[in-house]
């Protein structure tokens, strides 16, 4: 069986899971601790893999590799908007602290975010 390039044959890649904020409704919360002393900055990929577009500029995307707090999902990254971006990047070192997330309302395709420092729980 021939691997192209590769020495050895792929068995499986590790992907990262992506907590996605999107399936948070009005005045819903998502609380997190973050993991990174701050946002990486990162280009945003087509489904063909090549950098998305806009007005000429790559598209970039804030990400942040979180603890979720409040649900289930455990461990991942988060995709953080401008708004919340800009708040969090005038914190110079982020990492292991705690943050809650309140989706607001969408007004003219913008949705607003509340963004609240908090008191981090105990480990389990």
């Amino acid at each position: 069986m021939s691997t192209g390039t590769n020495k050895f044959a792929r068995i499986e890649s590790l992907q990262l899971k992506t907590i996605s904020l999107e399936k948070l409704a009005e005045n819903d919360s998502f609380y997190f601790k973050s993991l990174q002393k701050s946002i990486e900055i990162k280009e945003s990929m087509d489904d063909e893999g090549k950098p998305q577009m806009e007005k000429g500029k790559p598209v970039t995307l804030g990400v942040l590799k979180v603890e979720d707090l409040g649900g289930d999902e455990g461990q991942g990254e988060i995709v953080v908007g401008h708004i919340i971006r800009e708040t969090l990047n005038k914190i110079p070192d982020l990492t292991g602290l705690c943050f809650e997330i309140v989706r607001g309302k969408k007004k003219n395709r913008t949705v607003s975010w509340s963004i609240y420092k908090i008191e981090c729980p105990k480990s389990k």
